[in-house]
């Protein structure tokens, strides 16, 4: 586990202890459908869109069938906080300079030529 995430692990865990609740989890989830969604935990339980909140870096238009999602559980499991799609790490940035708006300029000249060095 990431060094973050073993943090975030800590804290929840710790609140946990110290307010006597049930312990928040992280966890993952395997999409089982996707019209309707439904996610499965530890190959039984399903879980319906209904149930999940999703990061804003998680595309849900690109999730599959077969696909890993890691999430948040607090209050016993009644919602998931799904943060990020293990099989598809989200997109950053541009990936075609040439779509690129506002690129590199020198002495105003825009940047062209070989992008690929």
């Amino acid at each position: 586990m990431a060094n973050g995430a073993g943090r975030i692990f800590d804290v929840i865990k710790q609140t946990s202890e110290e307010t006597n609740t049930p312990a928040s989890l992280v966890v993952s989830l395997t999409v089982k459908a996707i019209n309707p969604l439904v996610l499965i935990l530890d190959d039984k339980l399903e879980i319906t869109e209904e149930f999940c909140v999703f990061n804003d870096i998680v595309n849900k238009s690109t999730i599959e069938v077969g696909d890993i999602l890691t999430a948040f559980t607090f209050n016993e499991a009644q919602v998931y906080f799904i943060q990020q799609n293990e099989s598809k790490p989200p997109a950053v940035g541009v990936t075609d300079y040439n779509a690129l708006t506002g690129k590199p300029q020198i002495n105003n000249i825009t940047l062209t030529g070989n992008k690929n060095r």
